[in-house]
C-alpha cells in the first residue's frame, strides 16, 4: 500500500465500471439456474421454465426493495434461501448453503471481461491515487470478486475494498466510501469515485464530499441527468483528466 497519507483516493464501481456486466452474463445465469434445478431434481422436483422466471422476477424484485429502500443488499445465502422458497423445494440447511456457494461461484464460471482500457488506465493513474474498489454485490460477494481480480492480475492496484455484503451497506450510503477513505488515510475533499450509476455511484461520492466521474462506455442510461463532475465513454479520457487534476501532479 501506498505510505503517502496526503495522496487522494480514486474509488471505482466494478459492475460496469471496471467490467461489462452484460457479457457473459446469461453464461453465470444459467450456472445459477443449473445448481436450482439439481437440487430441485434431488427431491424430485423438476422446475419448469415458467416457474424459473416467476422465481428469477419474485427474487430481484426483493434484491431491488432492499437495495432501493434501505442501501444494503441481501446475501447469497439469502437468495438461495429465496429461490427455495419460491420453487418449493425442501432444502435442507446445508443445502442452501451449498446453493448459495454456487451462486457465488458462478461468476469466476462467467468472467466478464474487463472494461475497455482500464489495465492502461490502471497502470497510469496508480502513482497519482490510492486505489479502491466500492462496489454493492448480489451473487458473488467480495472474496470471490477480489479472485477474479486476482485472476485478471489487477488486484495489486487496489489499496482498498469496499464491497456491501462486508460493509453492510450499498451506495449511496456514507459508510460505503468512508470504509474506502478510512482505509487509505484519505479526505474526500481530494479524492474521486467513478461509476456508471448517478443515485448510487455519483450521488453518494457526492454527498460526502468527493468529486465523481460518470463512466458511460458500458452503460450511459444515466448521462442526460447526471450531477457527474466529469463524465466519459472511454477510460483513456478519465485517466488523463483525473492525473491532470491531481494535486499532486
Amino acid at each position: 500500500m501506498k505510505t503517502k497519507k496526503s495522496i487522494p483516493l480514486l474509488s471505482i464501481d466494478f459492475w460496469n465500471t471496471l467490467v461489462d456486466a452484460k457479457d457473459h452474463g446469461e453464461l453465470r445465469k444459467k450456472n445459477r439456474t443449473d445448481a436450482i434445478r439439481t437440487l430441485a431434481l434431488s427431491y424430485s422436483l423438476p422446475v419448469e421454465e415458467e416457474a424459473m422466471m416467476q422465481a428469477h422476477q419474485a427474487v430481484s424484485s426483493r434484491f431491488d426493495e432492499e437495495w432501493f429502500t434501505y442501501q444494503r443488499t441481501m446475501s447469497s445465502e439469502k437468495l438461495a434461501a429465496l429461490y427455495i422458497h419460491h420453487l418449493g423445494i425442501p432444502a435442507t440447511k446445508d443445502e442452501c448453503k451449498s446453493l448459495s456457494v454456487a451462486f457465488e461461484k458462478s461468476l469466476l464460471a462467467g468472467p466478464p471481461p474487463l472494461a475497455p482500457g482500464i489495465r492502461e488506465a490502471l497502470e497510469y493513474i496508480s502513482p497519482y491515487y490510492s486505489l479502491a474498489i466500492i462496489s454493492d454485490t448480489m451473487f458473488s460477494p467480495g472474496s470471490v470478486i477480489r479472485s477474479y481480480l486476482d485472476r485478471q492480475q489487477i488486484l495489486s492496484y487496489f489499496d482498498a475494498y469496499s464491497f456491501s455484503n462486508e460493509t453492510g451497506v450499498s451506495k449511496p450510503h456514507p459508510k460505503a466510501y468512508e470504509t474506502a477513505l478510512i482505509a487509505t488515510h484519505t479526505k474526500p475533499s481530494n479524492s474521486w469515485h467513478i461509476g456508471d450509476i448517478q443515485r448510487t455511484d455519483i450521488l453518494g461520492a457526492q454527498n460526502i464530499g468527493m468529486k465523481a466521474v460518470l463512466y458511460t462506455g458500458l452503460s450511459d442510461k444515466d448521462k442526460e441527468e447526471t450531477t457527474a463532475d466529469f463524465i466519459s465513454g472511454k477510460w483513456e479520457n478519465i485517466a488523463d483528466y483525473l492525473v491532470s487534476e491531481c494535486p499532486l501532479q
